[in-house]
């Protein structure tokens, strides 16, 4: 074996050249000011100087509903607060399609969830992140023509307060399943919703939520974080997924194809009622499916209106009426989620200007942080999912499976590099 030679970089870095001096080991190092885009344990030279990436492979929308993998774009650099990730593995989601066919824009990036690890800091990231950790989370794919933004790509750009270590128990694959179904789940049942925040140890509420659609990426994580915030919860699926939503400890799990499913839900409300509901399917028969499930608390209630709140994912048209068995001077609030406004841009959607949200920013920061400690304690997992050939290139076909309803109550992740 050839004897390592030591060669400095920029900086604090080192490396050591092994064999041919085609693979090198990074010591330990502050890689503060460097611009080396590495595997964080290898990276490649061309004989015994390094050649430093400069270019990576993504898929971006050509066109509505065409994607282009192209090889020849240029590796950004992050600005202070942003941090460049190598990506390990994506996964798809059903806004994947919805995006490409309905609302994204030529030349944007494509892609929401994904998992990797940390290889380049930002100047004002350092008291966050270290070179190499692990991390996973979402981005906003699709939504401007700048190719820069969106997960389905090597190295993916990110601002460094909006993405979560992941604990070495759970795979990059696993890892890949979470991003936007806890984003948008957490949005729903504690800023939508206001229920009380998850704990690894939660103490009961007493109180009942429904979560209809328990077998979506959004619903599963749904289930599992109004659980350790203490709620009893009651939720729906087909048949064979029941078995699957019991085992995240669903109380209550109903199949929404039966013709008394209603009456399921109304017959498993206590005493406190039902005046939370997660509709994660949103859409109109699933509203007044939900708006029949509202129950009043059978307690004294310090306030003279009862107040019902239904949120949505997405927008169901005409809201249902309020049920008669409803009193009459109570109130049901809609509110309906829009992850992506925590951030930072400006974007269209749904034939409106979404504006940026700090207090949803701050919100997905904290709740961010939190996740990570649920994480760390094994109290989340993602939905089932399947491992797919192709890398980025066989993304588009997954995407097209999606859309034509061939994958259900499971995610497709591509490992984009090993």
């Amino acid at each position: 074996m050839t004897k390592p030679e030591l060669y400095p970089l920029r900086g604090s870095l080192r490396v050591t050249t092994i064999g041919e001096g085609r693979h090198v080991k990074i010591l330990p190092s502050s890689c503060h000011s460097r611009r080396l885009i590495c595997d964080v344990d290898s990276v490649s030279f061309a004989s015994s100087k390094m050649a430093p990436k400069k270019t990576q492979s993504a898929l971006i929308v050509q066109a509505k509903d065409k994607a282009q993998l192209r090889h020849d774009l240029a590796i950004p650099s992050p600005n202070p607060n942003q941090i460049l990730i190598r990506t390990r593995a994506v996964a798809l989601n059903p806004s994947d399609w919805m995006a490409l066919e309905l609302f994204s824009r030529a030349g944007a990036g494509m892609g929401f969830d994904f998992a990797g690890t940390v290889v380049e800091l930002g100047s004002g990231t350092h008291q966050l992140w270290a070179i190499g950790e692990r991390v996973a989370g979402m981005v906003h794919g699709y939504h401007s023509a700048d190719y820069v933004q969106g997960a389905f790509r090597e190295y993916i750009l990110t601002d460094a307060d909006l993405v979560m270590r992941i604990p070495a128990h759970i795979s990059f694959a696993e890892a890949s399943a979470i991003g936007m179904g806890i984003s948008t789940a957490g949005q729903a049942l504690y800023q939508s919703l206001m229920l009380s925040l998850p704990e690894v140890e939660p103490k009961p509420v007493d109180e009942t939520i429904l979560i209809y659609g328990g077998s979506t990426s959004t619903g599963s994580l749904a289930i599992q974080l109004a659980k350790l915030s203490g709620y009893r919860v009651i939720t729906t699926c087909s048949a064979r997924n029941k078995e699957w939503l019991r085992s995240l400890q669903a109380d209550e799990v109903i199949d929404y194809t039966d013709e008394d499913a209603v009456m399921s839900v109304l017959d498993s409300i206590g005493a406190a009622g039902l005046t939370s509901i997660l509709d994660c399917i949103a859409n109109p028969d699933t509203a007044a499916f939900c708006y029949q499930c509202l129950t009043p608390s059978e307690r004294p209630t310090p306030t003279s209106e009862p107040t019902f709140t239904y949120a949505s994912l997405m927008p169901v048209g005409s809201l249902p009426p309020k049920p008669e068995s409803l009193p009459a001077d109570s109130v049901i609030i809609h509110r309906m989620n829009m992850v992506y406004t925590s951030f930072g841009r400006r974007f269209n959607l749904l034939d409106r200007t979404w504006e940026p949200s700090p207090m949803d920013r701050e919100f997905m920061v904290r709740f961010y942080r939190r996740v990570e400690n649920l994480l760390s304690h094994g109290k989340l997992r993602s939905m089932p999912f399947t491992t797919m050939q192709g890398g980025l290139a066989g993304i588009s076909r997954g995407i097209a499976e999606v859309r034509d309803g061939r994958v259900r109550g499971k995610k497709l992740v591509y490992v984009v590099t090993e």
